[in-house]
């Protein structure tokens, strides 16, 4: 894989660093405050939400590489080739559509239907977009930009000829889903325990 590219918006970072922040604070109150039992209780729950957090709001990004692209989402992660790609959309999200399979990016949202308001021509000269856009295709917006980076890597690897492309394929995030289960089940525990 050459040529990396990972877009990560960082709003959605410093969103999910603040939450854990909070949920850190919140754990560390608990444990100086409450007792025992209520303590594994906010425990549980603390690690239920950081997990989400991570998952939700950092963990989340897409790859983008001169052979395809790799899509990390809270709960999978899918590999596509180029070849494999017949279309990039970004109606709700950027989804690279293969066949009969969609792989939507988690990372890169639609904005809403508001942003069509904000979308001035100046910032489409020299973008080689067609006519008619929609706020989700914007520069501006999540599923805009990463969408234009993945059509110009899309372009450049049909117009190259022969170049070999990833291998599609896809896999479970067995560990997060992992935490967020025994989080909750804690939590639950601790919080019966406590009654």
């Amino acid at each position: 894989m050459t040529n990396a590219y990972v877009f990560r918006p960082k709003t959605a970072v410093f969103m999910g660093v603040f939450v854990i922040l909070l949920d850190a604070l919140y754990l560390i109150q608990s444990i100086f405050y409450s007792s025992a039992g209520l303590t594994l209780g906010v425990a549980g729950l603390s690690t239920t939400v950081g997990a989400f957090a991570w998952l939700a709001f950092i963990h989340p990004k897409v790859e983008i590489f001169d052979e395809g692209v790799v899509v990390v989402n809270p709960f999978y992660t899918a590999t596509v080739g180029w070849q494999s790609v017949d279309n990039i959309e970004t109606k709700y999200s950027l989804t690279y559509e293969t066949g009969s399979a969609k792989v939507s990016a988690w990372a890169a949202p639609a904005p809403s239907r508001y942003q069509s308001k904000n979308i001035l021509p100046a910032e489409l000269k020299g973008l080689d977009l067609d006519d008619i856009i929609r706020p989700s295709d914007s520069p501006r917006s999540y599923s805009g930009s990463a969408a234009y980076i993945s059509k110009l890597r899309l372009k450049a690897f049909e117009s190259a000829g022969n170049i070999t492309g990833l291998t599609r394929g896809a896999k479970r995030n067995w560990l997060g889903i992992l935490v967020v289960v025994s989080g909750a089940v804690s939590a639950l525990v601790g919080f019966v325990a406590h009654i």
